[in-house]
């Protein structure tokens, strides 16, 4: 996170089981950002970043508990959504909350998203 002054500050979280659910992760997010940001300055810019990453094909010890399968059901959502955006492009299927803020609902991130290159970070 960085605020106008360009102060910037990261904090981190293992997620407790590997996912594929991009609510999931940007739950997560979310609340580490409430935690942590006090709105004492506005805000120029937020990230998330995915590490220690798996192949979503990777066998994964499952629970009897409900959360897994409300995990199962949202991965399950992604992967549709991913399918439909390949096919139709991103704007055919949105999370409906997008459509609360027009200008977020017109962002395209993969044709609008800058791709830097690994050097860019290093250092």
């Amino acid at each position: 996170m960085q605020d106008s002054d360009l102060f910037s500050f990261t904090r981190q979280r293992k997620l407790l089981t590997p996912t594929c659910s991009s609510n999931e992760i940007a739950e997560t997010a979310f609340n580490l950002f409430r935690k942590n940001y006090h709105w004492n300055k506005p805000i120029r810019s937020v990230g998330v970043r995915g590490s220690g990453l798996v192949e979503a094909t990777d066998v994964m010890q499952l629970s009897l508990y409900e959360d897994d399968k409300k995990r199962e059901r949202r991965e399950r959502i992604d992967t549709t959504m991913d399918g439909l955006r390949r096919r139709f492009g991103y704007q055919s299927i949105q999370h409906a909350i997008i459509r609360t803020d027009p200008l977020l609902a017109g962002i395209n991130p993969k044709d609008d998203h800058t791709i830097h290159p690994v050097g860019y970070f290093a250092g």
